[in-house]
């Protein structure tokens, strides 16, 4: 009989975990199977993964993720047109609140930018700016675990803490203990050693155009791509 019991015991215990765990696992939805065998290993069993269906209710997922984004549907996204069941599950939930993701790497237009007329390949830049200012997220795929985690924690990695030393000089501090100094229309990104597009684009909405980085800061491709699409002046001190 007690031997019982302590099956029993055992068994709710293990149950008990089980339910816990399940609980505690954040539900994503994948808008499309691109990928999927890759988002699937970075993530591991962290997130319970789901995939689109027709009708389905965006209410208990806590990300939705689309792993490719064509032209069209990135120029239609950023005018608020569903012209596709999947674009408009993205616009649904956008209007939800909800974390969309969008993978770098399946942003198609971008493909082509060695190739595309610089004032095509400038408009489809302002969709993404439009897309991205909806409140869409925009990563890599390596990154996209860490983004997961960074939404589920509620941290952000730039404190927007703002110290005004006086009317034209601004004082933004990272979490990074990056430094940015910004002169009305000019800036100064100092101890940030990699300087992403993202960084350029938020400070160009801003009006500023003149930056100086410091001498051992990197540009990456795709910000050195917007210094030349956007007539950015950058000085090294």
């Amino acid at each position: 009989m007690e031997f019982d019991k302590l099956v029993a015991l055992i068994t709710e215990q293990v149950f008990n975990n089980i339910k816990q765990n399940t609980v505690m696992k954040k539900k994503i939805l994948l808008l499309s199977k691109e990928n999927n065998n890759k988002i699937q290993e970075l993530l591991g069993s962290d997130f319970d993964l789901e995939y689109y269906e027709d009708n389905i209710d965006l209410n208990s997922y806590e990300h939705i993720i689309c792993p490719s984004l064509c032209t069209n549907g990135l120029a239609s996204l950023a005018l608020g047109m569903s012209s596709s069941k999947m674009l408009s599950k993205m616009i649904e939930a956008i209007f939800m609140g909800k974390n969309v993701i969008v993978l770098e790497d399946g942003m198609e237009y971008r493909k082509f930018k060695g190739t595309a007329p610089k004032t095509l390949y400038k408009t489809f830049l302002e969709y993404e700016e439009k897309v991205r200012n909806f409140g869409v997220r925009i990563v890599q795929v390596d990154s996209l675990k860490a983004e997961l985690n960074q939404k589920k924690s509620k941290s952000n990695l730039i404190e927007d803490e703002t110290v005004k030393n006086n009317d034209d000089v601004v004082f933004h501090k990272e979490v990074q203990s990056t430094e940015i100094i910004e002169v009305k229309d000019s800036l100064h990104i100092r101890n940030k050693k990699l300087i992403a597009e993202s960084d350029l684009r938020k400070v160009y909405m801003n009006g500023v155009r003149n930056i100086t980085i410091d001498k051992k800061s990197i540009l990456t491709p795709l910000a050195k791509d917007f210094v030349r699409i956007y007539h950015l002046n950058i000085t090294r001190a």
